[in-house]
């Protein structure tokens, strides 16, 4: 994907900001090197889209709690 991070926020009242999916990466990088380093090819269909599956939960998390923050502030 290429990104530091998914998605920034900042609260106007208290000028706080948030960075979020920092660690995106680091999933990507764990799954690629466990598909690439596997010799069993059920195990790495295994792996296949468990990196995608957990990224999409965390850009739902991540989209969920700006909202919440949103909705919370206003």
């Amino acid at each position: 994907m290429g990104l530091c991070k998914l998605a920034v926020s900042v609260s106007l009242p208290d000028r706080q900001t948030q960075c979020h999916g920092t660690h995106i990466e680091d999933i990507q990088a764990k799954y690629f090197h466990l598909r690439r380093n596997c010799s069993n090819e059920y195990v790495r269909r295994k792996w296949d889209n468990k990196d995608s599956n957990k990224i999409e939960d965390i850009y739902h998390q991540i989209s969920r709690k700006i909202v919440d923050k949103a909705k919370k502030t206003t």
